[in-house]
């Protein structure tokens, strides 16, 4: 049973953290100059005449492992466990990509806003990244200490041995924690969020300019969508 504990409240309004985020990291695109290019032409620019394009398979690259990996761990930690809007510490799992990284949606997370984030301007893209990267570690600084508290040494041997958020190579074995059957119907449906999002990404990468149609009807079927599992969360 997890212990009932309220977190605070910017994680459990987490999603909207993180959509205020992307607002103001496309509001300096919106409000640039015609002449400012996206961080990804920008950049591309200064490596070649094909610097764009190989950055546009990076970011589409990017996007479908940000949705693979966060649905690989979705399906081990189930669907209410993610929607939930407080932090859980019900199983100290180390099974799946757990064993390669102790946060790898976070991580998955932080790889969409790479990808997402190449499309706005530079400034843009420094504000989505360095503000997914200093909100995800005050997630992390929420969980980490949950559940230092109920698994003790447990907990202090995966840490030792899986890092935070940059992947190890080769897979850990640690004593006393979780190995769980994964579902990939509930990784699946976790995910759906992020699939949607990394669809319009790929219009992007695939269309530029003809994608942005296809984006923002990717993007407010994700934002339903998340409203839908948010209003859901909170009647259960």
């Amino acid at each position: 049973m997890s212990t009932a504990r309220t977190s605070p409240w910017w994680y459990r309004q987490r999603p909207l953290v993180f959509a205020a985020m992307y607002v103001a990291g496309f509001a300096s695109t919106i409000r640039s100059r015609d002449d400012v290019e996206p961080a990804f032409l920008w950049l591309g620019l200064r490596a070649g005449p094909l610097g764009p394009t190989i950055l546009l398979g990076i970011a589409a690259l990017l996007a479908l492992a940000a949705w693979a990996l966060r649905t690989w761990g979705a399906s081990y930690l189930t669907a209410a466990v993610v929607w939930s809007p407080n932090a859980r510490d019900d199983r100290l799992i180390v099974d799946g990509p757990f064993r390669y990284v102790r946060n790898p949606l976070y991580l998955g997370s932080l790889l969409l806003a790479v990808a997402l984030g190449s499309f706005a301007t530079p400034l843009g893209f420094a504000i989505l990244v360095a503000g997914n990267v200093l909100f995800t570690l005050a997630l992390i600084s929420v969980e980490a200490p949950m559940l230092r508290a109920r698994y003790g040494a447990a907990f202090d041997a995966y840490r030792g041995a899986v890092p935070s958020l940059v992947p190890r190579l080769r897979a850990a074995d640690v004593p006393g924690t979780a190995r769980v059957a994964p579902s990939l119907a509930q990784g699946l449906r976790s995910e759906v969020f992020t699939a949607l999002l990394v669809v319009g990404t790929l219009a992007l990468c695939i269309g530029r300019s003809a994608g942005v149609p296809v984006f923002y009807a990717f993007l407010a079927a994700a934002a339903l969508y998340r409203i839908a599992i948010t209003l859901r969360t909170r009647s259960d």
